[in-house]
């Protein structure tokens, strides 16, 4: 066991279960992963014990899939998925097995998964591993193969299909050509997988160090229309050359070393373009699309800012004041974020001067930002209260109007942003008078 370096909570649960008469085997992913060298959290025990039987060998068990033959041991402040060894029926539905039969083989449980690299099983109590598929080979040669027929694996499932490309983005390993060239065939099947699951895979392919290994095989194989709609329709209705903006957004996301949300943005940055073309999906595609892939309401919100940032023109390094303008437009908490997303586009088209333009801003924005220079009306020295009070004025829509007027002054004058100076430039702006401030402020 100490081969396979097993936490101390693994080896005793394989160790109960073997006193009490059962097979047990660490399966799955983290087989995978610590054959890779990978780092894991999870470990995941096959065994020939039915969940009954394991609820019995062990004090702290909860039954969260019993049903389908798991259950979580509590052990040694760990939590464990002990799975039941199984054989499925037939995926009728094209998401779960009809039936579920309990048997006591490891090859025969091997056999239901999707690829050989996650059909490996290691036997603690033997120190050996278990590899019917060739799955250490393909772990050798980089390879994303698919258990048996690629066709039946992907019919079964349909998520099986996002699952290869996320592996191979993840992993950075190729795809075996016969599996790839069934994934076409598993469309439909697609089709009735939820966007729950869906999402769970999409998300970890962003973020993996190389993305568009992920991603830019879904056109050839036909999957934009089930899983990036936003991007098919511009790419279908855009005027632009469809092969060079593909390119432009596969190289945008590589480029771009940041969260899920900002490379989201990278990937349907030409989608946002509002000046290219007249083609663009209506906005309501892009929240049709994010809620059917189950984006939280601050994900979506966060995607959707930055997108919104890409009509803004960037100012030139030097203009402060202009800067400052186009951060209070783009949102100042979005304003580094934003740069670095103009960043992975000069990257992507291979815009030679634009890296250093850009960093020069970047480095004007973290100087406003340390100064914490007033951005937004609640940055002002003067609250809408303090208005009411000195002004005598009662609240509504023209208190709301002088703060962003006092604010367009702070923008090109800093240090303006005091109390006195704003009552007075109120004073002044509401009064009607002529003077030195009154043009900035009407």
């Amino acid at each position: 066991m100490d081969d396979f370096a097993l936490p101390a909570p693994v080896r005793e649960l394989c160790l109960e279960l073997h006193k009490a008469g059962f097979g047990a085997w660490i399966v799955g992913g983290c087989v995978r992963d610590r054959l890779l060298g990978r780092p894991l959290s999870d470990w995941d025990v096959a065994t020939s014990a039915t969940p009954q039987q394991v609820q019995k060998t062990f004090r702290r068990v909860i039954p969260t899939g019993i049903e389908h033959g798991t259950v979580t041991v509590l052990l040694q402040g760990m939590s464990l998925e002990v799975t039941t060894l199984r054989s499925e029926g037939p995926y009728t539905d094209g998401r779960r097995p009809d039936r579920v039969d309990f048997h006591g083989d490891i090859e025969a449980d091997l056999a239901r998964r999707d690829f050989t690299i996650n059909a490996i099983a290691y036997e603690p109590l033997a120190a050996r591993l278990i590899d019917p598929f060739g799955g250490v080979g393909d772990l050798r040669a980089r390879c994303i193969r698919a258990v048996g027929d690629p066709r039946a694996r992907f019919q079964e499932d349909g998520l099986r299909v996002v699952r290869a490309l996320r592996f191979a983005a993840v992993l950075d390993f190729a795809i075996d050509p016969d599996t790839r060239e069934a994934i076409p065939s598993a469309l439909q099947t697609l089709q009735r997988v939820s966007g729950e699951r869906i999402r769970v895979e999409l998300f970890k392919a962003i973020l993996a160090p190389k993305p568009s290994l992920a991603f830019a095989p879904m056109r050839d194989l036909g999957l934009l229309p089930l899983l990036l709609r936003p991007m098919e329709v511009f790419l279908r209705a855009s005027a632009l050359d469809p092969d060079a903006v593909w390119q432009r957004s596969m190289a945008r996301i590589d480029a771009l070393e940041a969260g899920a949300c900002d490379r989201w943005a990278a990937l349907l940055w030409d989608v946002a373009a509002l000046s290219e073309t007249e083609a663009r999906p209506r906005p309501a595609l892009l929240e049709e699309w994010m809620r059917a892939l189950r984006f939280s309401n601050q994900e979506k919100n966060e995607v959707q800012a930055l997108l919104a940032a890409r009509a803004h023109a960037l100012p030139r390094a030097g203009e402060v004041v202009a800067l400052r303008r186009w951060m209070r437009a783009v949102g100042k908490v979005y304003a580094e974020r934003v740069l670095a997303l103009w960043q992975a586009e000069a990257q992507a088209r291979a815009d030679a001067e634009a890296p250093a333009e850009l960093t020069s801003l970047q480095r004007e924005v973290e100087g406003i930002v340390s100064r914490n220079e007033a951005l937004e009306t609640r940055d002002l020295a003067l609250g809408g209260r303090e208005l009411m009070t000195a002004l005598g004025m009662a609240a509504g829509p023209e208190i709301g109007r002088m703060l962003e007027r006092l604010l367009d002054a702070v923008i090109a004058r800093p240090e303006l942003n005091r109390a006195e100076s704003l009552l007075a430039l109120a004073r002044e702006g509401r009064e009607g008078k002529d003077s030195d401030h009154t043009s900035e402020l009407c």
